[in-house]
């Protein structure tokens, strides 16, 4: 019995050492993500609070809650795999390459306009440039309102296979990646 419990402290060591080593990781592919020009465009979810976990019909109230840490740690291995994938996919079977494009924001200087009525500065020139300028009213309540007007301007993401793509230059423009697709599932 002493061995079990001495082999589940190891393990559970182990386990706390590798996730430890994920998340730095992690916070590493993040930060280069957003410093190409990633767009961050997560805002606040609203869930229901219940009086116990079984209760579903008599809700309590609501509250608000963003993705911690454990989430973008997730995300981050998904969307680094996704672009990978995307990479190796478009070198060795260019033609037959299912990939995720995402063009740029066609009316986004038209938000960026609007916004600056209300005294707040966007540069809208690159996804980086909006990123950044985002970035800079994260604590402000308006944030939220910021960023979903943003994603109004968005437009909508699309499939495009190799033949397609070789016209064209294929790219990612929230995720600011060249080559993506959707080898994991989406998020």
């Amino acid at each position: 019995f002493k061995n079990e419990e001495e082999d589940r402290d190891v393990m559970v060591k182990k386990v706390i050492n590798a996730v430890k080593a994920l998340h730095a990781l992690a916070k590493t592919l993040r930060a280069k993500r957003f410093e190409k020009g990633a767009l961050s465009l997560n805002k606040k979810k609203i869930r229901f609070v219940f009086e116990d976990f079984n209760s579903r019909l008599s809700p309590q109230g609501v509250a608000l809650e963003r993705s911690g840490e454990a989430n973008w740690l997730v995300e981050e291995f998904m969307l680094h795999a996704n672009c990978r994938v995307g990479e190796k996919v478009f070198q060795f079977l260019p033609k037959q390459a299912l990939l995720r494009k995402h063009p740029a924001p066609t009316k986004i200087q038209q938000m960026a306009d609007a916004a600056k009525l209300f005294g707040f500065e966007i540069n809208a020139s690159t996804s980086a440039n909006l990123s950044a300028s985002l970035q800079k009213y994260a604590d402000k309540p308006e944030c939220d309102t910021l960023r979903f007007m943003a994603t109004l301007c968005m437009q909508l993401a699309k499939y495009t296979h190799g033949e397609e793509s070789e016209a064209v230059v294929v790219s990612h423009y929230a995720l600011a990646a060249p080559l993506y697709t959707h080898f994991t599932s989406p998020i």
